[in-house]
């Protein structure tokens, strides 16, 4: 089995260097240095299957995997057992993958039986987090955001029901369910007082897709009595690859309703620069993953501020995705973004466990 592929003399080289601080090298510990997907990435080759798997399937099994893999395995300057070290990582990760894949299969028609109720069960609800004008350190609206807790499953993560909606085609369904019951939420709260929030909304391909959505949006805010400017629609960058030509012209009908528009997740999908212009949005959502370690990574950083430099050149307002921490909003602020959202600020609530937090809006 060859080297090709896998950096070796990286990871020894930062597994003498953490040996020397007088610990013991985890791979975790690695990959804190070279990136939690990338290691993975280079090892991947080995696995086949592995290349089959949707990208956000890797992602959310990456860190289950480097979590559980044996220090065994992890080579290191003072290891010249090279085959044998890849023989028994090569063993772990398809042993891994196989037992991944099987359960997922298993999830997967498990979420599909289980959805089809769903909706009817009233199993879906929605929580709330706060989009926060960074300049004047203000609440500017909400992110509506989808939560499942089903009787017979638990709860289900997002990241592992959405994709099964948009397979069967229920996502529509469930999508519009959303739109009115965080529109419904909206007015109640501009009726309490607090008349300037928006809302904002993720949108699915399927949804974005559909025949007359422009129509069915207007419609919901028609029955719901909110003005098409308190709501945002956040879409993201794979949306679009599609059918670019049509996705526009989407966009355009969204506008003439009088809807925001964000691309959400900005710089982890598919969409060129030649592509954005063309675009008729309002925000950009720098994605968590460029924020999570900013304060550390000169890369992150870079782009981090070549975005807000980007957006603000197209005359776009940029948010920043998951702030957790004092650094990070400094770091944000000190570079000219508009807006921000993270535990920091406040983690998605439920809208009863939010009047606390609204009042301080108020004063």
């Amino acid at each position: 089995m060859g080297k090709q592929g896998i950096n070796f003399e990286k990871v020894a080289a930062i597994a003498a260097r953490i040996k020397k601080q007088g610990k013991e090298p985890s791979l975790m510990d690695v990959c804190e240095e070279m990136g939690l997907l990338s290691i993975i990435s280079e090892v991947a080759f080995l696995l086949e299957k592995w290349h089959h798997l949707q990208p956000e399937f890797k992602q959310s099994h990456a860190k289950l995997l480097l979590e559980n893999m044996p220090i065994d395995v992890l080579w290191s300057a003072e290891n010249p057992e090279f085959e044998k070290s890849m023989v028994l990582l090569y063993a772990f990760l398809e042993s891994t993958v196989n037992n991944i894949l099987i359960t997922e299969a298993a999830n997967q028609v498990q979420i599909d039986k289980a959805l089809k109720h769903a909706l009817a069960n009233e199993e879906f609800y929605l929580v709330y987090q706060p989009l926060i004008n960074i300049k004047k350190l203000s609440t500017a609206g909400f992110e509506a955001l989808l939560r499942w807790n089903s009787p017979m499953l638990g709860a289900i993560s997002p990241f592992e029901f959405i994709p099964v909606a948009e397979k069967n085609g229920l996502i529509i369904e469930i999508g519009t369910w959303v739109l009115e019951e965080a529109c419904t939420q909206m007015m109640h709260w501009h009726e309490q007082g607090f008349s300037e929030l928006t809302i904002a909304v993720n949108i699915s391909g399927r949804q974005l897709y559909q025949t007359n959505f422009p129509q069915l949006i207007d419609d919901v805010l028609r029955k719901t009595g909110l003005l098409p400017k308190y709501l945002e629609l956040e879409l993201t960058e794979s949306l679009f690859i599609t059918n670019i030509a049509h996705a526009v012209k989407i966009m355009h009908q969204f506008k003439e309703i009088g809807l925001k528009l964000a691309i959400d997740d900005f710089g982890t999908g598919y969409s060129s620069l030649s592509y954005l212009k063309q675009f008729p949005v309002d925000k950009l959502k720098i994605d968590k993953s460029f924020i999570h370690d900013l304060v550390n990574n000169v890369y992150d950083a870079a782009i981090v501020k070549a975005v807000i430099n980007l957006g603000h050149s197209l005359n776009l307002q940029v948010l920043a995705e998951g702030v957790e921490s004092e650094d990070q909003k400094n770091f944000i602020i000190t570079h000219g973004c508009d807006f921000a959202q993270g535990f920091y600020f406040n983690p998605p609530a439920k809208p009863e466990t939010l009047s606390n937090y609204l009042n301080q809006y108020l004063s």
